[in-house]
């Protein structure tokens, strides 16, 4: 048989691959008829077929259709059953279904999973349990951003960060000293409810220390959640940031948006700061080429609408005559005051 592959070429499937894959097409659009209910009970039961291609029709339907019903505390029972499977794949398939499922019994057997020497088992794993923040949950987690694998390190820096445990905590704090830049970029990114909610100060000395960082991927990540803390003190530490040259665009960027959200949403100190410090901003909006839709210069303008110096206002007025970016000129002319 000849089976047409999405357009690029042709595939030849063998007697026995074309008949399983003929049978497993007549037997989901018997199913794809059936009222919801009898549709996902008829899905989970195909998880085990030896029709490799239902196996797979029904791993899909369950991460993406059934973990997403309304439906789907319903099935509680036959998803915690997956991830107790002793077959990998099926484990992964429960895993991926039982994220938005509450499970709280099965939380030592999601912890054990992570253990597995399977990877995308390990990965379903840490994100199944980072709905929980239970003692044994965040251990599990925190397990995790010691794993050899860097990918793992970073799955666990995302699923950890919602847990309000100290050892959380500190266990971020740790990854900002990861030899992986990746890690290390990813590591502010985790702490971001720590800031937010103000009760990162005895980590801020450090994460403004990384400003400084030998890679440009985590100097920026730093630099755009040093915005997510409210602050004062952390304004001059990112001026002195965005004057130091030569810098990287995407660095520009995520200061300007740090400094954005202090003049914004700060106290009258950040203000004071940025104001008394204008010129560095105003000279990112003059740097903006003809690409700079939603970069340094986008930000820049956003602060200097709000500024009430003159300076600001001179630059804002600069930019709708002469910005070399239509969008820029345009956001300009809206920021200027009335």
């Amino acid at each position: 048989g000849v089976v047409a592959a999405g357009g690029q070429g042709k595939l030849m499937l063998d007697p026995e691959r074309r008949e399983m894959t003929i049978l497993a097409a007549k037997q989901i659009l018997v199913i794809a008829s059936l009222k919801e209910n009898e549709k996902n009970e008829a899905m989970l039961a195909l998880v085990r077929s030896p029709n490799q291609k239902l196996r797979s029709e029904s791993h899909n339907y369950i991460i993406s259709r059934l973990s997403h019903s309304e439906l789907r505390n319903h099935y509680r029972d036959e998803l915690v059953s997956l991830i107790r499977d002793a077959d990998p794949e099926i484990q992964r398939t429960g895993l991926q279904g039982i994220q938005f499922v509450q499970a709280q019994d099965a939380i030592s057997r999601m912890a054990e999973l992570t253990r597995s020497g399977n990877l995308g088992v390990v990965s379903a794993a840490s994100m199944a349990l980072g709905q929980y923040d239970t003692q044994e949950s965040v251990s599990a987690l925190i397990a995790l951003t010691t794993h050899q694998d860097p990918q793992m390190r970073i799955r666990a820096c995302i699923d950890i960060d919602n847990s309000r445990r100290p050892e959380a905590k500190q266990a971020l704090r740790e990854l900002l000293d990861d030899k992986d830049p990746k890690v290390r970029a990813m590591g502010p990114r985790g702490l971001v409810y720590w800031l937010r909610r103000n009760e990162a100060d005895d980590i801020l000395p450090q994460l403004v220390e990384m400003l400084g960082d030998v890679d440009s991927e985590v100097r920026a990540s730093e630099a755009d959640k040093l915005g997510e803390c409210r602050k004062s003190e952390l304004v001059p530490p990112l001026l002195a940031a965005l004057k130091k040259a030569p810098q990287d665009e995407n660095m520009n960027r995520a200061i300007l948006q740090a400094l954005y959200c202090h003049y914004s949403k700060g106290d009258a100190k950040a203000k004071e700061f940025i104001d008394k410090d204008i010129e560095p901003i105003i000279a990112a909006l003059k740097s903006g080429g003809p690409s700079d839709a939603f970069g340094p210069s986008f930000q820049a303008v956003g602060i200097l609408g709000l500024s009430s110096r003159p300076e600001a206002k001179e630059a804002l007025k600069w930019a709708v005559r002469s910005h070399p970016n239509g969008e820029i000129r345009a956001y300009a002319k809206r920021s200027l005051p009335k």
